[in-house]
C-alpha cells in the first residue's frame, strides 16, 4: 500500500491546478470526510491447488482484474509448511492469517511482514521468526491438551487474541465441537499446556453426521455463535453462553438456537455465518443459493425470522458457495465454483434492504480472465482493519483564516512558498495492536525541515488558530513525534513504531499536525503547518 501511495504523489500534483481552479464554495463541498473508501481486500483459501490467495482491489473498480492485485500468499507446492486440505481462514486484529488445514488437521499461521506479496520468508519479526508457522497441532499428541481434532470447519479471531475454532468429526470416535484457542505464553501457539480447551462438545457420541458446525463467530455481544447443518439437529445459528461460568457449554439452555428461517422448499445447505459492524447476521445457505440478513432487533436473545430477517441476497441458480465474508465497508463476499470460479461482490448502494440482481452485484474475480487461476474458494475472509487513509482530516485552509489570505483549499494547509499547501495524511491501521500507522506531509517545500507533532484537542474549535503563516490545528497535551526532511517532490513520511512513545490507547482520540520550515514563505514569517488529522484508536 505504501508504493502505491507513492506513486500517486505525482497523480496528486497533478490535480492540485484543478483544485485550485474551483470556487472556495464548491470546493467546501468536497469536505475531508468525503474521503475515499478503504480498498477490498479478500483472502482465500484453495483445497484444491493447496493455496492462499490475496485479492486486493487497489483502483477501487470493485474487481481484481488488474496485474498484482491477485496474488498467491502461499502454495504447498513452494512454503516449507506443507497444505493438504485448507478449508478455512480468517484474519487477526494484529493481521494475521489463520488458516484451517482440515487434511492435516491443524493451524497454519502467516504474517507477510515485509509485504512482499507472499509469506514464505524467514528472518521476520514475528514469534518463530519465519512467515509462516504452526499455531495448533491437531495430532494426536500434537497439543498438551491432549485434543485431537478431526475436520476443522471454521476459525474465528477475537481482539483479545482468542481464536474460536469449529470442527467436524469424520468419524464416529471423533467429536463435534467448538474450540477455544488461547497463546498464554505468547511463543506463538496454542500447543502448550492450558492454551486449547474444548468449549463445547456437540452430542457426545453421535453419528458423524448427527452434528456438523460448519461455522464459528464471536458476536459484537462477546458470545459465541455457530451454524449447525447436522441432520440430528435442527440446523440454524445457535448461541453459546456460559451461565454457570463453568469455562464451558456444559449445562441446559447454555446452548440455544438463535436463528432458523422460514421454510423454504428446498432443504437448507448452511455454509457459513459473519457478522458486520451494525450487529447484522449473514447466514450462507447453498441449498436454496440465498443469503439471509438478521438481526436481534429486541435484544431477547433470538432472532425471528418472520419480522427480523430477510432473504437479502439471492445467488444465480446453480451457484456452488461455501463460504461468505463482510467487509468494513458492508460489501459482501461470496466464491462461486462452478466451471469457471467467480468471486461475487455485492452492495446495498440503494440501502433498499436487499440486493438488486442488477447493479448492486458484480463479478470481481473470475478465473478465466484473470492469469491467477483458483480451482475452489473453500474459505474467504475480509482484511480485518482498513488499509487506505486513516483518520479525519480537519482545520483546512478554505475558512478565510489565513494569516495574509493565503487560503488555498480546504484539503490542506495554507499556502506556501510553492504555491500549495501541505497534506498531512496517514496510513496503515487505526489499530494499537498493530502500531502500524505512517505519516505523509506532501506539498512542502523541497529540502526544508518537517515536524510531526501530536494533541489531545482541536484549537479553534477545529478550525485552527492563525499563526505564522498557516493555522495551529492541534492544541491540548502536546508530544512531539519527530522531525523528517522532505524531498525533492516535497514528501516527508513518518514511519512505525510509535508506541509506547506516543501514548494512545484504544478508543482515544489524538490529532497531528505538521509544522514546517519556509524561509521563502509569503507572509514572512518563515514557517507554516498542514491541516489537522484526527484519529479514534482502535484494538
Amino acid at each position: 500500500m505504501r508504493i502505491r501511495r507513492r506513486e500517486a504523489q505525482a497523480v496528486y500534483a497533478s490535480m492540485k491546478t484543478t483544485l485550485r481552479s474551483i470556487p472556495l464554495l464548491a470546493l467546501s463541498a468536497l469536505a475531508f470526510a468525503q474521503k475515499p473508501l478503504d480498498p477490498d481486500i479478500i483472502f482465500s483459501t484453495d483445497s484444491v491447488l493447496k493455496r492462499v490467495y490475496k485479492f486486493e482491489d487497489a483502483d477501487g473498480d470493485k474487481s481484481f482484474g488488474q496485474p498484482g492485485e491477485t496474488v498467491v500468499l502461499y502454495d504447498n507446492a513452494l512454503g516449507a509448511i506443507p497444505l493438504l486440505n485448507p478449508m478455512c481462514l480468517t484474519q487477526s486484529p494484529d493481521d494475521r492469517l489463520y488458516v484451517g488445514d482440515a487434511g492435516l488437521d491443524r493451524i497454519l499461521c502467516l504474517d507477510d511482514h515485509n509485504e512482499d506479496g507472499d509469506a514464505y520468508d524467514t528472518g521476520a519479526p514475528t514469534p518463530t521468526g519465519d512467515e509462516a508457522w504452526i499455531f495448533f497441532d491437531g495430532h494426536a499428541g500434537g497439543n498438551a491438551g491432549g485434543i485431537v481434532t478431526e475436520r476443522i470447519t471454521s476459525i474465528a479471531v477475537t481482539n483479545l487474541g482468542q481464536v474460536w475454532v469449529s470442527v467436524a468429526n469424520d468419524t464416529p470416535n471423533g467429536k463435534d465441537m467448538i474450540l477455544l484457542l488461547v497463546d498464554i505464553n505468547g511463543d506463538g501457539d496454542a500447543n502448550d499446556a492450558g492454551e486449547a480447551t474444548v468449549h463445547y462438545e456437540i452430542a457426545p457420541g453421535a453419528a458423524a453426521d448427527f452434528s456438523e458446525p460448519v461455522a464459528v463467530r464471536q458476536g459484537l455481544d462477546g458470545r459465541a455463535y455457530y451454524l449447525e447443518n447436522g441432520s440430528g439437529f435442527l440446523t440454524g445459528l445457535y448461541r453459546l453462553e456460559d451461565l454457570d461460568f463453568s469455562g464451558s457449554i456444559n449445562a441446559p439452555g447454555e446452548s440455544t438456537l438463535f436463528f432458523r428461517p422460514l421454510p423454504f422448499p428446498v432443504a437448507f445447505d448452511f455454509e457459513s455465518i459473519d457478522q458486520d459492524e451494525q450487529g447484522y447476521w449473514y447466514v450462507l445457505d447453498n441449498g436454496n443459493n440465498i443469503v439471509f440478513r438478521a438481526r436481534d432487533f429486541d435484544v431477547n436473545g433470538a432472532i425471528n425470522s418472520a419480522t427480523e430477517a430477510t432473504t437479502y441476497w439471492l445467488l444465480e441458480l446453480g451457484s456452488n458457495v461455501s463460504d461468505i465474508a463482510v467487509t468494513l465497508d458492508g460489501a459482501l463476499f461470496v466464491g462461486d465454483d462452478r466451471s469457471n470460479d467467480r468471486l461475487l461482490r455485492a452492495e446495498d448502494a440503494s440501502a433498499s434492504g436487499t440486493i438488486e440482481p442488477a447493479g448492486e452485484t458484480v463479478v470481481s474475480y473470475d478465473d478465466t480472465a484473470n492469469p491467477v487461476n483458483t480451482d475452489s474458494f473453500s474459505g474467504l475472509t475480509a482484511d480485518f482493519h482498513g488499509h487506505a487513509d486513516v483518520g479525519t482530516p480537519y482545520c483546512g485552509s478554505g475558512s478565510n483564516q489565513c494569516p495574509c489570505s493565503n487560503d488555498i483549499s480546504v484539503e490542506t494547509g495554507c499556502a506556501n512558498s510553492t504555491g500549495a499547501g501541505a497534506r498531512l495524511e496517514a496510513e496503515g491501521t487505526d489499530s494499537i495492536a498493530n502500531d502500524d500507522l505512517e505519516f505523509l506531509c506532501e506539498g512542502l517545500p523541497p529540502g526544508k525541515v518537517a515536524l510531526l507533532f501530536q494533541g489531545s484537542n482541536q484549537a479553534g474549535g477545529g478550525l485552527g488558530i492563525p499563526f505564522g503563516d498557516g493555522q495551529v490545528c492541534v492544541g491540548g497535551s502536546a508530544l512531539r513525534l519527530g522531525t523528517q526532511f522532505a524531498d525533492n517532490a516535497g514528501l516527508a513520511v513518518w514511519t512505525h513504531p510509535f508506541l509506547p512513545l506516543a501514548g494512545w490507547t484504544v478508543g482515544s482520540t489524538w490529532n497531528f499536525q505538521v509544522r514546517y520550515r519556509d524561509p521563502m514563505g509569503p507572509c514572512g514569517s518563515g514557517f507554516n503547518f498542514s491541516n489537522g488529522l484526527s484519529i479514534t484508536f482502535t484494538q
